[in-house]
């Protein structure tokens, strides 16, 4: 398969992957949504790794990332993340996934996630990831422990 057909392949099955998601809200069988999700995801994860150009294989970790971690599938996103060739996308893709980790309630797993992001624009996504965190925290009613994540932040301007 080349890589423009690839890349077609890849917009369909993520679409596909929310129709999907669309579908089970509407009252399909949670359990056929689900299965056919995995089997898109799998198929989607096959073809990423068929791409021969960095750029179109960064584009397409970060989309399953990024679906991944919408769906609450952390540590398969987090594997996406970690396979994307290009730095800069790989630590935003890091970043939506500590705050997606943040978001359910895996706080102690996504600020270890933010703190071992290594950025290569001054700390942006890493910044963006820590914020995530504690915001989550405030929202749970850890506001010592929100503080604590906001001293993580380095910001370049203070």
């Amino acid at each position: 398969m080349t890589d423009t057909r690839a890349r077609r392949w890849l917009r369909r099955t993520i679409l596909g992957i929310g129709l999907v998601g669309w579908a089970s809200q509407l009252g399909a069988d949670g359990a056929t949504a689900q299965a056919l999700r995995a089997a898109l995801l799998g198929a989607a994860a096959e073809t990423a790794q068929t791409l021969l150009h960095p750029r179109e294989r960064s584009d397409a970790y970060f989309a399953l990332a990024s679906t991944r971690a919408a769906l609450g599938d952390t540590r398969a996103a987090v594997a996406d993340a970690l396979a994307i060739p290009d730095d800069y996308m790989r630590a935003e893709a890091l970043a939506l996934v500590a705050a997606a980790m943040a978001r359910a309630g895996e706080i102690e797993g996504a600020r270890a996630l933010a703190a071992g992001i290594e950025d290569a624009r001054e700390q942006s996504a890493r910044n963006a990831a820590f914020e995530a965190v504690a915001i989550a925290q405030l929202q749970a009613g850890d506001i010592e422990g929100a503080f604590g994540t906001t001293g993580a932040i380095e910001d370049l301007y203070r």
